[in-house]
C-alpha cells in the first residue's frame, strides 16, 4: 500500500488537498502533504508521521491549565476571565455527557466512566461537581500530573491497550478531540467498544470536514490543524466507521460552545489564539518577553471576536455545516460488518 492511500478504507482512490506547515504551533517549518479520499471522505495527512516524529509536534503546555502561574497582576486578571470563560463554555459538553450518563446507570448508581485524552482533567473536575467521579487516561505525562496534583484526580498516563484499567470494563467513555489524532482509528475505536460493558456507551468530538469553516479557510482551518491531525471526519464517514468498530450512534450534534466560534477566530487570527501563543516554540513567535498589558489586550481582542463570531457558528450549525461533530453512541449487541 502507497504512502497516499487512505489509512481507513486503503483506497488509491485519492486526491491533492493542500500542501501545508505548522502554521499554528510553528513546532517545524516542514511541509505536509494532505489528501481527500474519494471513497470515504476523509482529509488525511500523507505519510502518517512515525511516533517519534509526532512527539517533537506537540510541545510543553499543549493542553490547557487553569493553574499556570500569572507573572503579575494584570495576567493574573486575564488568567482568572480566561478560567471562566473556558467554565462557561465547557457546559456545552457537560450536558451531552450528562445524557449519556442518564441511560448507562440505574437511579442511585454511580457511573462508570473514563475520560480518554483527559488533558489537565478540566472536564472531569466539572464532571466531579456533578455526580461523576471518573477517571482520566492521556498520553501526555504532563498533563496527567497536573489533573492528579490540582484536581486530584484518579488519571494516569498510557492508552486504551495499556494503562491500570486495563481489564477493566467502563458504562461510559468520553473522547473530546482525540481521534483526529490517531494514526488507526478503527483499532482505536474498537478498543474503546473492547473497554466498555454491554450496551455502554461513549461520547466523542471531533471537528467536521464538511463545515463551512473548512471550505472556507482550506488548509489553514483550525480544525485541520496539521500535522498533529492525522486523519480528519466528516459526519458520514464517522458514523459509518463507528458502526464498523461496534457501535449504534443514537445522538448527533453539530454545536460547540467551546469549539465551533473558537474555529472562526483562530482560522482568521492564528496569531491571537491564546493556547497557541502560550506555547509556540520559536523565539520570533513566543510571547515570553510579551508586555502583560499586551498580553492581556490580545486575550480581550481575542474574546471579543468570539462573541461576535457565536451568531455566525450557530447559524453554521442550523445549516448543518457547524465546526464539529458531537456524537453519543451505544456499544452494539449485533456483530459488526468486516471492513474490505
Amino acid at each position: 500500500m502507497s504512502e497516499n492511500a487512505c489509512p481507513l478504507c486503503s483506497t488509491e482512490e485519492t486526491e491533492f488537498f493542500a500542501r501545508c506547515t505548522d502554521h499554528l504551533l510553528k513546532t517545524t517549518d516542514k511541509m505536509f502533504s494532505l489528501r481527500e479520499c474519494r471513497a470515504c471522505g476523509i482529509i488525511y495527512l500523507a505519510p502518517i508521521p512515525s511516533a517519534e516524529e509526532l512527539r517533537a509536534y506537540y510541545p510543553s503546555g499543549y493542553w490547557w491549565s487553569e493553574s499556570s502561574r500569572a507573572r503579575n497582576f494584570l495576567s493574573a486578571v486575564g488568567k482568572r476571565l480566561e478560567s471562566l470563560y473556558r467554565r462557561m463554555a465547557l457546559r456545552d459538553h457537560i450536558r451531552f455527557v450528562l445524557g449519556a450518563a442518564r441511560h448507562v446507570s440505574e437511579e442511585g448508581e454511580t457511573v462508570d466512566l473514563l475520560d480518554v485524552g483527559c488533558s489537565g482533567g478540566t472536564l472531569l473536575h466539572e464532571l466531579s461537581h456533578r455526580g461523576i467521579s471518573g477517571r482520566g487516561l492521556d498520553f501526555s505525562e504532563e498533563a496527567v500530573a497536573h489533573a492528579t496534583r490540582v484536581y486530584q484526580l484518579d488519571c494516569s498516563v498510557g492508552d486504551l491497550t495499556q494503562n491500570p484499567w486495563q481489564q477493566h470494563r467502563f458504562s461510559l467513555l468520553t473522547c473530546f478531540h482525540v481521534l483526529e489524532h490517531v494514526p488507526e482509528p478503527r483499532a482505536f475505536l474498537k478498543a474503546m467498544a473492547a473497554a466498555l460493558v454491554e450496551r455502554g456507551r461513549i461520547v466523542l468530538q471531533v471537528p467536521n470536514i464538511r463545515s463551512w469553516q473548512c471550505r472556507l479557510f482550506g488548509s489553514q482551518w483550525y480544525g485541520l490543524d496539521p500535522p498533529r491531525h492525522l486523519v480528519n471526519f466528516s459526519d458520514r464517514a464517522l458514523i459509518r466507521l463507528l458502526q464498523e468498530a461496534g457501535f449504534d450512534v443514537i445522538r448527533k450534534k453539530r454545536f460547540s460552545l467551546r469549539d465551533d466560534a473558537a474555529g472562526w477566530v483562530s482560522s482568521a487570527f492564528p496569531r491571537l489564539d491564546p493556547l497557541a501563543r502560550a506555547v509556540r516554540k520559536t523565539s520570533k513567535e513566543r510571547p515570553a518577553g510579551e508586555p502583560a498589558a499586551l498580553g492581556i489586550f490580545k486575550n480581550f481582542v481575542y474574546f471579543v471576536l468570539l462573541l461576535a463570531a457565536t451568531p455566525v457558528a450557530l447559524c453554521d450549525s442550523l445549516a448543518g455545516r457547524g465546526a464539529t461533530i458531537m456524537l453519543e453512541a451505544r456499544r452494539s449487541s449485533k456483530p459488526t460488518t468486516p471492513h474490505n
